[in-house]
C-alpha cells in the first residue's frame, strides 16, 4: 500500500514536469525526411531526376548531432545517392531542428570530387 501510494504521488509531482520536457523537446526528421529533402534539392540543381535514385543502394548515415539550445538541435548526415546507372552522388546534409518553423531547414551541400578514393595518401608535391 505504501509503495502504491508513493508511486501515485511521484507521478502526480514528476508528471507536469515530464509534459513541460516534453514539450521543450524539437521535432527530429527521420533519415526518410532527410534523404528526400536531399533528392529534391538534387533535382533542383538539375543533378539528377528522382526516377533515376536507385532507392535499395542508396542511404543515408548520421555523421554528428548537436544540441544548439533548448529548443534548437542541428544534425549532420553524409547521403549517398545511386543511380540506376550505377552512377553514385555524394552529399552532406545539415538539418537544423526547431520547435519554431523558421529556425529549422535543411542545407545540401555536394561533393563535386572525391579525392584520393582509394585511400592513399596524398602525395607531396615536387
Amino acid at each position: 500500500m505504501r509503495m502504491g501510494l508513493a508511486l501515485v504521488v511521484s507521478l502526480v509531482c514528476i508528471g507536469p514536469l515530464l509534459l513541460m520536457h516534453a514539450q521543450n523537446k524539437t521535432k527530429v526528421p527521420d533519415a526518410h525526411d532527410i534523404l528526400a529533402g536531399t533528392i529534391g534539392a538534387l533535382e533542383t540543381e538539375g543533378l539528377l531526376h528522382a526516377e533515376q535514385v536507385d532507392t535499395a543502394k542508396t542511404s543515408i548515415e548520421l555523421g554528428a548531432s548537436q544540441k544548439l539550445s533548448k529548443r534548437k538541435s542541428r544534425q549532420i548526415f553524409f547521403v549517398h545517392v545511386i543511380l540506376h546507372d550505377s552512377t553514385n552522388i555524394e552529399a552532406i546534409a545539415v538539418g537544423d531542428n526547431s520547435s519554431i518553423a523558421e529556425e529549422s531547414g535543411l542545407v545540401v551541400y555536394v561533393v563535386a570530387k572525391v579525392l584520393q578514393p582509394d585511400g592513399k595518401p596524398v602525395p607531396q608535391p615536387q
